[in-house]
């Protein structure tokens, strides 16, 4: 099999640092927008 060398290996790490905890979007803000963080919204350009 080809992926025979792959096996019990690792194959990524997800590294997620700590977050103060701030303001958020009301529940139906953050379905329109797709988050519940204003830090993480980000909008594309028109």
């Amino acid at each position: 099999m080809v992926y025979a060398n792959y096996v019990n290996k690792k194959l990524a790490r997800a590294y997620v640092p700590l977050q103060q905890f701030g303001r958020i979007f009301t529940p139906e803000e953050a379905l329109m927008k797709g988050t519940l963080f204003p830090d993480l919204w980000s909008p594309y350009p028109a």
